[in-house]
């Protein structure tokens, strides 16, 4: 019976407990949450009306190194620190005056004086007759922080190093296609058709790795935050026609036809023409490059409830099975591309230039039939 009484389901059938009954149920349970209390893997605080505190667990006491008394009857704000104050103070007020939770990350003292980072959750408590207003849970974040500011420094020396190294190679590089296209054009004479052979393919291959300079480059603008968007009203059809008429001559070399299709699209789009155009740019070649000589479709159509657009481009190529789908947006990454070139980052670049305009990038493929890439974009951009 007394187990009945005490599961959280309670007994089957509303059972009249007599005082003593009643009194041995409370009993237990209140044992069983002290126990539960004091086991907690995180710190907890239980606090008065007047923040000062009543009870805490041992985690919260080994966490900051101090004994039970020296805490006991203490305000919960002396273990703020001072630089903290101001700021907590406001949190708190503004989530006692709304009647709500508090959740925030910041430092406390320690007995020792070090500091400790936490993670902290604050609520108040509605019990009637209850001396307990409200009870803090702390979790130690130390490790958390220390990965975060880890990975925060490798990011931005890596950031550096892609930067420093990319315009460090972009001049050079910049030389010496200067000199290959005199020496194609003649300025130093006539070249023979071996010369002339050997110095289009330098100037491929320098092409090609300016390709990934600029790549390169472009990827340590978005992950340092530096690649800002900028509104513009963009007339859609105008613009997507622009696009097409700058890769026609890939389509041509690649032997596909290109289709523009625009149907029920809105003639504007507020977005920044310039990234746009890139992420465009990079779907038309890819889809070219592996459409096997087959047409390219390029599509724009209206989302529901004027949500914003939606630009497809797809092409009539090998595909790329289910388990290679998620990898095409890794960066360096190119998957049996049948000889064609490439730097292994473009989708990677893509897809996060996407994110800048406030937008998405999906890929959806069919081994042997195809792939389509759809790129979704807000009307209303969360830059604007």
């Amino acid at each position: 019976m007394l187990s009945d009484l005490l599961s959280s389901e309670g007994p089957s059938d509303p059972v009249q407990l007599s005082p003593a009954d009643a009194e041995a149920v409370l009993r237990v349970r209140g044992a069983h949450l002290e126990e539960l209390f004091e086991v907690a893997p995180e710190g907890i605080v239980l606090v008065d009306m007047d923040d000062r505190v009543l009870r805490v667990n041992g985690e919260f006491l080994r966490m900051f190194g101090f004994e039970r008394e020296e805490v006991l009857g203490r305000r919960i704000n002396e273990l703020i620190v001072p630089g903290h104050l101001a700021e907590e103070g406001e949190v708190v007020s503004r989530a006692g005056r709304e009647g709500r939770s508090i959740s925030l990350d910041t430092v406390r003292r320690r007995r020792d004086g070090t500091l400790l980072d936490v993670s902290l959750l604050g609520k108040p408590v509605h019990f009637e007759r209850s001396s307990i207003a409200g009870y803090v849970i702390y979790r130690d974040i130390t490790e958390r922080k220390r990965a975060e500011e880890a990975r925060d420094r490798a990011v931005a020396q890596r950031n550096r190093f892609y930067s420093t190294v990319s315009h460090e190679l972009r001049t050079p590089l910049s030389g010496v296609m200067l000199y290959h296209d005199l020496l194609l054009g003649g300025a130093y004479g006539e070249l023979t058709p071996a010369q002339r052979e050997g110095v289009e393919r330098a100037q491929h291959s320098a092409a090609h790795l300016l390709e990934l300079v600029n790549d390169v480059l472009d990827l340590a603008k978005i992950e340092s935050g530096r690649m800002e968007p900028h509104r513009e009203s963009v007339a859609l059809r105008d613009f997507l026609g622009g696009v097409l008429a700058a890769v026609h001559p890939l389509a041509a070399e690649h032997g596909c036809t290109l289709e523009l299709r625009t149907g029920d699209a809105p003639t504007r789009v507020v977005t920044d023409s310039r990234i746009l155009r890139q992420v465009l740019l990079n779907l038309v070649s890819n889809a070219l490059k592996f459409g096997r000589g087959k047409p390219v479709r390029v599509e724009c159509r209206e989302l529901p409830d004027g949500e914003g657009i939606c630009l497809e481009v797809s092409d009539q190529g090998s595909g790329i099975s289910a388990a290679d789908l998620p990898r095409i947006w890794e960066e360096f990454v190119q998957l049996g591309n049948g000889g064609a070139e490439g730097t292994g980052l473009g989708l990677a670049i893509a897809r996060r230039l996407a994110g800048v305009l406030g937008g998405r990038l999906e890929a959806e493929s069919v081994p042997g039939e195809g792939s389509t890439f759809r790129l979704r974009l807000p009307a209303h951009p969360p830059y604007l």
